[in-house]
């Protein structure tokens, strides 16, 4: 499976896949920030998160701009087919990965929640692309050792329709 990976702008009036990750937007808004820009990650609570935690990852920004997965749900591994859960971007060494931490460190430096669009394509035979799953994903940066780290929240989207298309500029 190939993917793309993009940061987005998501209009106020985005489709309802945007609009489902807005609680967990207004929870990260309300943890105190201690006189810093950003809140600190042991000020997360998982029970405020629960009906989400299916689908978020915790990334932990890592030397050399390099991110590791920290926390998987599980709906990460049902649509993706395994865990990444402890795994380095740098040690899976694949365009998607190396794609992820780079915009992992952008909004980080950003101090700004990020909107993130990875689609997922089958390839078929003569290199022919399929989508097959959209995944919408809000970044939110938080205050860690060393680095920091990303509370992300997504919704995947299945796409039935497997429409061919073309090689779409940005795939990494």
């Amino acid at each position: 499976m190939s993917m793309s990976v993009e940061m987005v702008d998501p209009a106020p009036d985005a489709p309802g896949d945007w609009q489902h990750l807005q609680p967990v937007r207004d929870i990260w808004d309300s943890l105190p920030r201690e006189g810093y820009d950003l809140p600190r990650r042991g000020a997360l609570r998982a029970e405020r998160l629960r009906r989400f935690l299916p689908g978020m990852t915790l990334l932990e920004l890592l030397d050399d701009e390099d991110i590791r997965w920290s926390i998987y749900g599980g709906e990460h591994e049902y649509w993706l087919g395994s865990s990444l859960r402890g795994r380095r971007a740098s040690e899976l060494d694949t365009d998607g990965a190396r794609g992820i931490a780079r915009l992992s460190w952008r909004i980080f430096r950003s101090r700004e929640p990020g909107h993130v669009l990875m689609r997922y394509f089958s390839v078929g035979e003569g290199g022919q692309r399929k989508l097959r799953l959209t995944s919408f994903t809000l970044a939110l940066p938080m205050r860690d050792e060393p680095h920091g780290a990303l509370l992300c929240a997504t919704r995947f989207r299945p796409e039935p329709s497997g429409d061919e298309l073309p090689d779409p500029a940005g795939m990494i």
